[in-house]
């Protein structure tokens, strides 16, 4: 990880599509889905010098917490 970048950070969500939209238009980050997790689709967001965080979406397991 570049100097001065980002740690990991990672957003659960109902609305991932939504939350796309808002960051990638806000910041120009770019997106990969990878499904890869026992919950669905991850979606890795890059700032175009390198990956720093995620998307997840927030299934029905989730029931009674905010997105965070």
């Amino acid at each position: 990880m570049a100097h001065g970048h980002f740690g990991w950070h990672d957003l659960n969500t109902r609305d991932v599509d939504g939350a796309l939209a808002f960051h990638g238009a806000l910041f120009g980050w770019t997106v990969a889905r990878v499904d890869q997790t026992p919950g669905g689709t991850y979606t890795v967001l890059d700032d175009g010098t390198a990956p720093f965080g995620g998307v997840l979406f927030m299934t029905d397991a989730w029931d009674g917490m905010d997105p965070h």
